[in-house]
């Protein structure tokens, strides 16, 4: 099974919540999809407390990077951001920025919290001076990621749109769409970008409903 980052539905504002499976608005696998970033910036980025499990299943107390905001400033914040995602992206994914402006539309609780946990299992935590492991990598990592929307770096976008496997050139501002296979990335063709740009996006649905048909 892959490691899997969700957006879900919070109704306390703590960002120790669990989500479950009718909280979950989108999910993605092994990535976070571009338009998630669309909705937080930097003041959302707080810290969840878990306790995970070593080796020997030892508990080990973390800290993993987490994101929460409420879905009155996330609809502004995508109506604010719209060109700037349009700079990078062509028009004609315009039906994908409306399926997720729609989504974040019908948001129906308090909060909307992004979960990293289990993203920031693929990497390692950093050492510290507590017994807590800290997962710096990931901190320093979606703080980039809000910075794209939120200042318009591209040396930031560059990295966000890498870590769904879409190369940007600095000069040209033009994308290439890559796939991990056999050891190597290969350049997606035409038609395997229409197939794949939707995931890339804005994810995929769990059990709640979705103003898309999951690819």
């Amino acid at each position: 099974m892959p490691n899997r980052a969700y957006l879900a539905l919070n109704f306390s504002g703590d960002p120790n919540d669990q989500p479950r499976a009718q909280t979950i608005v989108a999910a993605a696998s092994t990535c976070y999809p571009i338009l998630w970033w669309s909705i937080f910036g930097l003041t959302n980025i707080a810290t969840r407390t878990e306790g995970w499990e070593d080796d020997d299943s030892n508990p080990v107390p973390v800290e993993v990077p987490t994101l929460l905001t409420t879905p009155a400033m996330a609809r502004k914040r995508i109506h604010a951001r719209q060109d700037l995602f349009y700079t990078y992206f062509p028009s004609t994914v315009a039906p994908i920025y409306q399926q997720w402006q729609t989504l974040v539309e019908q948001l129906d609780a308090p909060f909307i919290q992004l979960f990293t946990d289990e993203i920031c299992m693929m990497s390692e935590p950093d050492p510290t001076n507590t017994n807590v492991d800290r997962y710096e990598y990931d901190f320093r990592a979606v703080t980039t990621y809000v910075r794209a929307f939120e200042e318009a770096q591209v040396e930031d976008w560059m990295k966000l749109l890498r870590q769904v496997q879409i190369d940007l050139d600095l000069h040209t501002l033009s994308l290439t769409y890559l796939q991990w296979e056999n050891g190597t990335y290969r350049t997606l063709s035409t038609s395997e970008i229409e197939a794949e740009i939707g995931y890339r996006l804005r994810g995929y649905g769990w059990e709640r409903p979705v103003p898309w048909s999951d690819d």
